[in-house]
């Protein structure tokens, strides 16, 4: 009975002595499979097999995602030869704006549609592309609750590509 009262003892004192200390959170993954690839240069690929749960656990001040691997760079670039388009968009994940930046070899109409899970519209944008073929773009989502959402740009009447964006903290 003393072992039990004693190891009762033990693991209350080493919770509450774990929540006054802030540790290191270094990004890892846990999965069945996987590697990275890199070229040497400007190009790494990391990948993993296995993984079946996505969940994001928050408090106060803390935020935790499992279930697939964080990004380490803050930015997204995406070379569109197809469509003749650069597209960068940062900071993903996003806790109040991100920007939309978009290289083109041709002057532009732009129409961005940001999109929630459900499908519903949450937000609109329209713009065109400088005498340079270049065009930035803003996205306020301070107000929107944490999750994915997708962003759709559009040439014209045509679909050219849709963004995954990650919505953390309020």
């Amino acid at each position: 009975m003393k072992t039990i009262a004693l190891s009762f003892l033990v693991v209350i004192f080493y919770s509450i002595s774990a929540k006054a200390q802030i540790p290191a959170v270094e990004r890892y993954v846990v999965s069945s499979a996987g590697g990275s690839y890199s070229n040497g240069g400007n190009f790494e690929l990391d990948y993993t097999i296995g993984e079946i749960a996505v969940l994001t656990l928050s408090s106060a001040n803390n935020f935790l995602t499992q279930g697939f691997q964080q990004p380490v760079e803050t930015g997204v670039y995406i070379n569109d030869p197809d469509n003749g388009m650069n597209i960068s968009y940062y900071p993903n994940p996003v806790t109040s704006a991100f920007t939309l930046n978009i290289n083109s070899s041709a002057s532009r109409t732009l129409k961005m549609e940001m999109i929630d899970m459900l499908g519903q519209l949450i937000t609109m944008q329209s713009g065109s592309t400088d005498s340079y073929g270049t065009a930035r773009f803003t996205f306020d989502m301070q107000n929107l609750a944490p999750g994915n959402y997708f962003l759709r740009i559009r040439n014209g009447g045509g679909f050219v590509k849709s963004l995954k964006i990650m919505k953390i903290g309020y």
